[in-house]
Order: C-alpha cells, then sequence, then structure tokens
C-alpha cells in the first residue's frame, strides 16, 4: 500500500483501498443493530441505545475516513485490518447461530420451527471456514464458500421460519403489488391503501415467483448465490496468487456474504437491487472504457433508479465513473450526458407506465417517508437529532453532502465510484428514517467495488 496524501500516484486505488477497509470495519456496527428493539430492549436501554449510536455515527461521520487513511498508509496497518477481517469471518457462523435460535425462540408464535437444523449448517460452516483459512487455497474459493453457505442458509430459512405478515409485513403487499400486475390490474391503485410504498422495480422483482407459485425468498436466495459466484470468478481472474493469505477483497466480500444480520433477516424483499448495485460499482470501479460499457452502466442504472431510493443517490457517481473511464477530460460531459440519458430512459420505461395509472397514487407510495422520523437502535443519528430537536435539519444535510460529493467528484472523476460510496454511506446515517438493513446494500457495493478494482488497489 503506498502513502496517503496529496501526492498519492494512484488516488483512485487510494480511495477504493479506503473505503475496502472501512467497510470491513464497520461489519460489527451492522451486526449489533438486530432489530427495532433487540439486543436493546432486553436490558431495558431501548431509548438509550438510539442516543449512543447517534454519538457513535456522529464520531464515524468525523474521524472514519481519516482512520482508514492512516490504516491503509502502510502495508503493517493493512495487514491488521486483513488478521482482523479473518477474525470477523470466524465470528460470523458464530453469530448466526446465536441469532438463528433467537429466531426460534422469539417468533415460535408465527410458526417458526425449532433452529437445529440451521445451527448443524452454522457448524459445518465454522468447522468450513477454519479450514479455509489454514489453506485459502486459489483466489476466489473462500467467496464461493462464503455463497453456498449464505445461500443454503436462506433456503434453510425458507424451510424452517413461514413468512408472517406480523414480521415480514413487507412482503405481504410486495407480492400483493406483483399479483396484482401479473393479473393486468393496477399496483398503485388497489394496494396503496394497503402499504405499497416501493418503486415498481420492487414488485417487478417478484413476479416471476408469483407466477411460479414459490416462496419468493427461494429466487433471493438463488441471487445471493449468483452474486457471490460471479465475485469470485472475476477475483480469480483478476487477483495475484498470494502464497497461504487470502486478500483483503476477498475478505470483505465474505463478511458481506456471511453477514449474520443478513441471515436474521431471511425475509428481506430487495435482492434484486443488491444485484444491481454490486454490478453498478463492480463496472465503476473496474473501469469500463467502452461504448459498450457506458450503455451498460446506463441501463444498469436506470434499473436501479426504479427498483429503490437509494439508486438515486450513488446513480450520478456512477455514471460519472464510468463515463471518466476513458481517463480524458475531452468530452467528458458528453459521455456523461449520453449515460444519463440512457439510464433517464430505462427508468423511464418503467416507472412511468405506473405513475400514467394514477399519479397521486404513485406519488404518495413514491415519498411514503417524506417527513418520518423514526430510527431503528442502530448506527445512525436520527434519534439522537430528534433527542435534541433538530431531526427536521437532516434532509437538508442529506443535500449538502450529495451536492458538495458530486463537485468533489467532478473535480476527481477517477474516485467518483469511491466518492460516491462515502456519499452514500453520510446520507443513510443522517436519515430520518433508518432501518438497520438499509446498510446491507452499502456493503454489497463496497465488496464489488473492491473486487471490481482489485488491479488498482494492488498499485498502489
Amino acid at each position: 500500500m503506498g502513502a496517503a496524501g496529496g501526492g498519492d500516484p494512484n488516488p483512485a486505488g487510494e480511495d477504493l483501498a479506503r473505503i475496502e477497509t472501512l467497510a470491513v470495519l464497520a461489519q460489527p456496527l451492522i451486526w449489533a443493530g438486530m432489530g427495532r428493539r433487540f439486543p436493546w430492549a432486553l436490558i431495558g436501554l431501548e431509548a438509550e441505545a438510539r442516543i449512543g449510536w447517534g454519538i457513535v455515527a456522529v464520531l464515524v461521520l468525523v474521524f472514519a475516513m481519516p482512520a482508514a487513511r492512516w490504516l491503509c498508509s502502510t502495508a503493517e496497518r493493512h495487514e491488521a485490518v486483513r488478521r482482523y477481517a479473518v477474525i470477523l469471518v470466524l465470528l460470523c457462523p458464530l453469530l448466526t447461530a446465536g441469532f438463528d435460535f433467537l429466531s426460534s425462540r422469539q417468533f415460535a408464535r408465527f410458526g417458526y420451527a425449532p433452529a437445529g437444523p440451521l445451527l448443524a449448517l452454522d457448524a459445518a460452516v465454522l468447522l468450513g471456514l477454519a479450514l479455509w483459512v489454514r489453506s485459502p487455497g486459489s483466489p476466489g474459493q473462500g467467496v464461493i464458500l462464503a455463497a453456498l453457505a449464505a445461500a443454503a442458509h436462506r433456503l434453510g430459512s425458507v424451510l424452517l421460519y413461514p413468512l408472517d405478515p406480523r414480521r415480514s409485513d413487507m412482503f405481504e403487499v410486495i407480492e400483493k403489488a406483483a399479483r396484482v400486475f401479473a393479473a393486468g390490474g393496477e399496483p398503485y391503485v388497489e394496494t396503496l391503501s394497503q402499504g405499497l410504498k416501493y418503486l415498481p422495480g420492487t414488485f417487478l422483482s417478484h413476479v416471476p415467483a408469483v407466477l411460479l407459485g414459490i416462496d419468493p425468498r427461494i429466487p433471493g436466495a438463488l441471487i445471493l448465490l449468483g452474486i457471490g459466484l460471479a465475485l469470485a470468478r472475476s477475483l480469480r481472474r483478476a487477483a495475484a496468487p498470494r502464497l497461504g493469505q487470502a486478500s483483503l477483497a476477498e475478505l470483505l466480500t465474505m463478511l458481506v456474504l456471511l453477514n449474520p444480520y443478513h441471515a436474521f433477516r431471511h425475509d428481506l424483499y430487495f435482492d434484486a437491487f443488491l444485484a444491481l448495485t454490486a454490478a453498478v460499482f463492480f463496472l465503476a470501479a473496474r473501469g469500463v472504457p467502452t461504448r459498450l460499457g457506458l450503455v451498460s452502466m446506463g441501463v444498469l442504472v436506470g434499473l436501479a433508479l426504479a427498483t429503490r431510493q437509494w439508486a438515486w443517490v450513488y446513480g450520478p457517481f456512477a455514471l460519472l465513473a464510468v463515463a471518466a473511464a476513458p481517463a480524458s477530460r475531452r468530452g467528458l460531459s458528453g459521455r456523461l450526458g449520453v449515460a444519463a440519458g440512457i439510464a433517464a430512459l430505462v427508468a423511464a420505461a418503467i416507472a412511468v407506465p405506473f405513475f400514467l395509472q394514477d399519479p397521486p397514487a404513485f406519488r404518495r407510495a413514491l415519498f411514503a417517508f417524506v417527513g418520518e422520523n423514526f430510527s431503528e437502535a442502530c448506527l445512525g443519528v436520527a434519534g439522537l437529532a430528534a433527542a435534541l430537536g433538530i431531526a427536521r435539519l437532516l434532509p437538508l444535510l442529506q443535500a449538502v453532502v450529495c451536492v458538495a460529493g458530486f463537485g468533489r467528484a467532478l473535480r476527481r472523476p477517477g474516485a467518483a465510484i469511491a466518492t460516491g460510496w462515502l456519499v452514500w454511506a453520510a446520507v443513510v446515517m443522517l436519515s430520518p428514517f433508518l432501518e438497520n438493513y438499509f446498510y446491507l446494500s452499502l456493503g454489497f457495493a463496497a465488496a464489488a467495488s473492491a473486487v471490481g478494482g482489485v488491479r488498482v488497489i494492488e498499485r498502489t
């Protein structure tokens, strides 16, 4: 790793390395925010936890990037982060087992079966990871193991833990919207009163499961497996073999796939968005200086824009990154305009037909959470801001971060995707309405950018 600073010979690689490091360090913070009330309500500290998380979030916003620069400044510190990541990887199945046991006990009233089979799977995964740590093999093998384990756990959860609207309320309305669409109806008109608060790409991604009559978590498990296998293949092709050790990019990808909190939230609904986000950040970090790359990024960003609002934050940065891939400022604005135009056309092709069915219903669904102030007991400033009476200022701060971040990216377009990730992370932490699972998408983005930019990072 090269020394950080204004004289970086490879600023894009330095920024990607810092994102990689930050994403590894942040994993335990995501694990700890496991639900609306747990574990803090168990010890009577639910309200205090929201304040505490707010203080932690402020510290992260102020000191995270300087800490990442310091950790990336020498090979010794980078190696310490890598060893820390290995420890976290081994902790994943242990914590997952704890979450599995808690799920089966806490939600038994919803028909959840005893967690014995999942606990056996967790033990097998731990054994497999221990053997892998002793002999990692070629690049990507650890990611394959993690992807298989994550998909198997999701499928096991499908068998043992039925979807119940008292816990999985999101899936009930999303499935209803997908059924309405499949039958030729108007999803926003017919389901808005039941809580349809998602962009059309979200429920459209579940239409295949509805048509096949299968549990919607099954395609999600296959998507998760596909993401892991694709990143493993890229690592095998791009990473220089290291005798007896895995790269930090591989360890980060394993942490994201094996995330105990993600396993706990087997009922989440946006796996298609995770795949789109991973593809966007992978291509942006790798750099695709061709017309096909420009078109591909425009299409991917357009699909993401029509699927989940977080793409509205990172989309401009991804488009700028691919437009700047030829490493020449000449024609940059034209390439950016073409990519943005393609993204807008793709997003409009998906969203506009639903808007035309009933514009007021579409707008109410789209902006359902605007003005709301709610936060789980997880990393974010919403609880602290509410206690201080300044929660109304958070959307303004989010806007300032986005504008300032994009201005910085325009000055350093080669590092645009890393800047976009940082802006997105800050926007999530500053969100007045915050759920812990918002951070899962950031993890997949960081892992994909680390794998996509592994050659760039290794040259720093």
